[in-house]
């Protein structure tokens, strides 16, 4: 099956680590499995797709311009694909662009569309009322032209249904996964060296894009009572984004200059190293999270690493089925670090939830398997679009 897969993300200082990844992931699963994916992707983004063909489209840099003339060219590039290569699939994630699904219905592929977030239920008319009905708008238009619409959670599929009115039929579940080649449990001792680290030294590793949503702050006050208890401990932050310096501000403030390591934004390839470093690996997120699939969580699994996390709604069926993380009241520095605490000082525990944590990304989220259910899904559909023709 020859496959387009559409990514459009401002984040050009954060690599792979930001709303790329995801498909860049996805289209090497499907490329695994036999199929033909392609990634298109803003000329302004460098991307490492493997063997997956990767397609740059332009943008204009100015701010105000820059999305809708995104939307605009990777349509036309889209169009332009179909008339040298047929394409059975399209694939875009949630974007205010409804452009590419016209597109998509008029060179006669199957669209299918992700809600990876539910931006209006977060964000309502806070923002102004033009955004809150483009968000409206573009979701509603592109919910009505796919011909499968993919919620990551169970959450976000019931209120597509019932916000957007798309049948059940139309709408299934299938959640985020990871790279089990390229992310694999490694020697903690050795990746610290590697890393500048005291190989002696516990150590809790935070992987993602620096939003306020990511509780970030709040992992910080956390290692105040870490440190006060274990003067070893470190914490080492991957990732970068708009709380990058509001962070680092609240480390220097609290004394903890030496004990909070910034990584910033590292390839996908060194990912592994600094998972590797972890005792522990974290996902504080606020209680206003929002619905999500989180990659972080299955990167940490494969990593084989425990996993301290906030307890919120869209992850406590994972908090189950996982049985690898240890979870925590949003917000509760306190729990936080004691959670913390009792992991760095218990490695039997920290092996058996890792172990566990492993073994639930290989039995189900590997990004194969994820590319299988999506493959899957949108074949179930057509042959029930065809019998209904028929």
């Amino acid at each position: 099956m020859k496959i387009a897969i559409l990514i459009y993300a401002y984040e050009p200082s954060l690599g792979e680590l930001g709303g790329v990844r995801k498909p860049i992931e996805l289209a090497k699963g499907l490329e695994a499995i036999g199929h033909e994916p392609a990634v298109f992707v803003p000329d302004f983004l460098t991307v490492e797709a493997g063997a997956v063909e990767v397609v740059p489209y332009s943008t204009l840099s100015t701010r105000v311009l820059r999305a809708f003339s995104a939307y605009i060219s990777m349509s036309w590039k889209l169009w332009r694909r179909s008339k040298k290569i047929p394409l059975d699939l399209v694939y875009l994630r949630t974007s205010r662009n409804f452009v590419t699904g016209l597109v998509t219905r008029w060179i006669g592929a199957r669209f299918v569309f992700e809600i990876n977030g539910d931006a209006f239920g977060e964000q309502g008319w806070s923002q102004g009322l033009l955004r809150g009905i483009s968000i409206l708008a573009a979701d509603w238009i592109n919910c009505k032209l796919a011909h499968q619409v993919i919620a990551i959670t169970p959450g976000l599929g019931e209120m597509v249904q019932r916000r957007y009115r798309v049948p059940a039929s139309r709408v299934c579940c299938i959640g985020s996964g990871t790279n089990l080649e390229e992310i694999r449990p490694l020697d903690p001792r050795r990746c610290r060296e590697d890393l500048g680290i005291d190989a002696s030294s516990p150590t809790a590793v935070f992987l993602g894009v620096l939003y306020e949503h990511q509780g970030v702050q709040t992992l910080i006050s956390a290692m105040t009572n870490v440190v006060a208890r274990e003067p070893r401990a470190r914490l080492v932050i991957v990732g970068d984004g708009p709380m990058m310096a509001t962070l680092r501000n609240q480390a220097h403030s609290s004394g903890l200059e030496d004990s909070v390591l910034f990584a910033g934004s590292v390839s996908y390839e060194q990912v592994q190293r600094y998972l590797g470093a972890a005792t522990c690996c974290v996902a504080p997120f606020l209680s206003g999270r929002g619905e999500a699939s989180p990659l972080k969580l299955f990167d940490y699994m494969a990593a084989g690493r425990p996993i301290v996390a906030s307890e919120i709604p869209s992850i406590r069926d994972l908090l189950e089925a996982s049985a690898a993380i240890v979870a925590v009241p949003p917000e509760n520095a306190s729990r936080l670090a004691e959670e913390i605490l009792l992991l760095f000082g218990d490695p039997a525990r920290c092996q058996s939830l890792g172990e566990a944590g492993r073994r639930y990304v290989e039995q189900h989220r590997g990004w194969a398997q994820i590319a299988e259910r999506m493959i899957s899904a949108c074949s179930n559909d057509h042959e029930g679009e065809r019998r209904q023709t028929a």
